[in-house]
């Protein structure tokens, strides 16, 4: 979704592979590419939030503990105890999550590249595009890592039996009481460990992409 959209909303703007970095409708493009994403990612998310805070051992226990078997287990009793409403649980601030993520990591690899391969400091390959995804990474992390934190806490906070949430009202209200108890820094809590996990996601990613449209370029003018 985040490539697909991506590209074909640069190709309808005019700006291809081939014409000079816009960085403007490059972040337009990534912001309404995060967006999409969001929306038909939420589901997943919050099964996975769920089963990954969930432990049987009382002492390891963080936030609240949803008690999932399994994957099955858990879409069985998201359905049963909040309907298809509960998929969508924190939506509204793992949106803005992804379309921070996206825009910034999308628009951001383009420009880096583009100023590595402009400023002649190394040539379109491998190694333009290592760098350039790193960057990517580290500007993605930075701009998503507070949507990530609240949109998590949002979709693990238990619900009351008449479906209203116990903790947070809204992601304001979560962002405003954990700046409040915990200091503004706590929105960066695990900054690090989630640049770990996104760098080397983003190197291959973009690697394995650019050399797929090579490939991909090369065939179309073949035939």
């Amino acid at each position: 979704v985040r490539f697909g959209v991506y590209n074909v909303g640069k190709k309808y703007a005019g700006v291809d592979r081939s014409s000079a970095n816009n960085s403007q409708i490059n972040f337009v493009c990534g912001l309404l590419s995060g967006g999409m994403a969001g929306i038909i990612a939420c589901p997943f998310f919050v099964l996975k939030t769920q089963m990954q805070v969930a432990t049987s051992v009382s002492e390891n226990a963080v936030g609240h503990q949803h008690a999932h078997a399994s994957m099955w287990d858990g879409v069985k009793t998201i359905m049963r105890e909040e309907g298809f409403r509960g998929f969508f649980r924190g939506i509204d601030a793992f949106v803005p999550r992804c379309i921070a993520l996206v825009a910034f990591q999308m628009s951001s690899y383009d420009l880096f590249k583009t100023q590595l391969i402009n400023r002649q400091l190394t040539e379109n390959g491998p190694a333009c595009h290592m760098v350039s995804s790193a960057f990517a990474a580290g500007c993605a992390c930075i701009a998503m890592q507070p949507f990530d934190l609240i949109g998590a806490r949002m979709m693990n906070q238990p619900f009351s039996t008449d479906g209203k949430p116990k903790l947070y009202t809204s992601p304001v209200d979560c962002f405003l009481k954990t700046v409040r108890t915990e200091g503004f820094f706590a929105l960066y809590k695990g900054a690090f460990a989630n640049y770990m996990r996104m760098g080397p996601q983003y190197i291959l990613t973009f690697m394995f992409y650019e050399q797929f449209m090579k490939l991909s370029g090369k065939k179309i003018k073949k035939t």
